[in-house]
């Protein structure tokens, strides 16, 4: 990967490059994002957050303008030349976002820990993901037309319990069964609404 920076007009030049065929992308930060990466088996993410909010969102645009890496144009340099018109448009009007509550199937309780992704159906190396919020609400921004999977993993406190060898109150955290919908996104924000979270239950 070689990368440039575009000048206050936007132009840029990219030199030094081997033959052979590259797609044409600029990352916008966006503060306030998260990173997650699934680890196998079903609802089994690795969470990284440092903090509700800590860490920004990689918005990546495609030459000529496009979110998904799949539709970006594929420019081909076959030997010492200069490829010309690699534009590219950094359009965010257009762009929805993704809404609901989660909550769990039974008494209330806070969210510490938690989060919301959407995952193009046709695309699944696309996705946009959030922090749940303690109060289990959550908006997922920057979302393209589409047809999506939504998923909603998280763990709650539930009130404290006396704790039988110390005497002493703990509360104890339960985690709960990935929840999964379809959402479509079609030219207005989407509200997923409230969604039931079951209390994951681990076999000895």
């Amino acid at each position: 990967m070689t990368s440039a920076t575009a000048d206050d007009l936007g132009h840029f030049r990219v030199s030094g490059l081997p033959p052979g065929k590259y797609r044409v992308y600029t990352d916008i930060e966006i503060a306030g994002g998260m990173n997650i990466s699934k680890t196998g088996g079903a609802g089994s993410y690795v969470y990284l957050q440092g903090g509700k909010g800590s860490l920004a969102m990689h918005l990546f645009v495609y030459q000529p303008g496009t979110l998904r890496k799949s539709k970006a144009a594929i420019l081909e340099i076959k030997g010492d030349e200069e490829v010309q018109g690699a534009n590219l448009r950094v359009e965010l009007d257009g762009l929805h976002s993704v809404m609901g509550r989660a909550a769990p199937r039974g008494s209330p309780c806070e969210f510490p820990l938690g989060f919301a992704v959407v995952i193009d159906d046709g695309d699944k190396s696309f996705y946009r993901a959030v922090d749940v919020e303690p109060d289990g609400n959550f908006q997922i921004n920057f979302v393209p037309n589409g047809t999506y999977t939504l998923q909603v993993n998280a763990s709650c406190f539930r009130s404290p319990t006396i704790h039988a060898e110390a005497g002493m109150e703990k509360e104890k955290l339960i985690n709960f069964r990935a929840a999964e919908l379809s959402v479509v996104v079609m030219d207005r924000d989407a509200d997923a609404g409230k969604i039931l979270l079951d209390e994951l239950v681990v076999k000895p």
